[in-house]
């Protein structure tokens, strides 16, 4: 059953991307923090559109290659931009967490006890952290929150405080608001806003459409190195 809402999937694709884009400028640019505070929201409607996409894939193995291509792609391009290609294996691209996560939701959608379904999340939280994957555990969590609530009656609200607990528990650098030190993470629970305006809908069935918004990833990071360049 279709969602009555504002936003249709590529809308809050489009908004995963823009915050991104915005918080990946702060980091390569050294802009102000409050900048990384708007950068917070991509990551949680990320874990959303996963939990999503394996609800809705036709064919959930073609769903982790292209997350598995274009983590690969990524890798080089995230070690370099970001960290300067120092100490890579401690620092893994996004694209490898959803991936991981992805495959969870899957198993979780198999699995029928709930001894089952908590083995799936906890082996995948640990997992995650030992691989040094960006987000760690704590984004397991994420898109576990995001998949088990998924159809349940109230479940915005359960989500909704489950962002805030899992968001506040995610070290981060903070900022200072009236005087007052808050984690930049904690900001990532706003954006259950877009994510509670979603439709349920698709508008295209692009390929290219969908192919788009992984190269999005590397592609963006590639840019602002070369403004980066460019500029300095």
């Amino acid at each position: 059953m279709k969602k009555r809402g504002l936003l249709c999937q590529e809308w809050l694709k489009g908004i995963a991307c823009l915050t991104m884009l915005i918080d990946h400028m702060a980091v390569v640019f050294g802009l102000p923090m409050w900048l990384r505070v708007i950068g917070r929201l991509a990551f949680p409607i990320y874990c959303f559109l996963i939990a999503e996409g394996i609800a809705h894939t036709g064919n959930a193995g073609k769903y982790f290659l292209r997350l598995g291509i274009m983590a690969v792609l990524s890798e080089p391009i995230y070690d370099f931009v970001l960290y300067g290609n120092r100490n890579i294996w401690l620092h893994q691209n996004v694209l490898w967490l959803l991936l991981l996560g992805a495959v969870m939701l899957f198993l979780l959608e198999k699995g029928k006890q709930p001894v089952e379904k908590l083995l799936v999340v906890a082996s995948c939280y640990f997992l995650a952290d030992w691989l040094h994957l960006s987000y760690g555990g704590d984004g397991i969590l994420l898109m576990a929150l995001f998949g088990l609530t998924r159809g349940v009656p109230g479940g915005v609200w359960i989500q909704t405080a489950g962002m805030l607990l899992i968001n506040g528990m995610m070290s981060s650098a903070c900022i200072v608001i009236f005087g007052v030190s808050v984690s930049v993470q904690l900001f990532g629970a706003l954006a259950m806003a877009p994510i509670a305006l979603y439709s349920g809908q698709k508008r295209t069935k692009s390929r290219a459409m969908s192919w788009a918004f992984y190269i999005f990833y590397p592609l963006h990071l590639l840019i602002l190195y070369g403004l980066f360049m460019w500029l300095g």
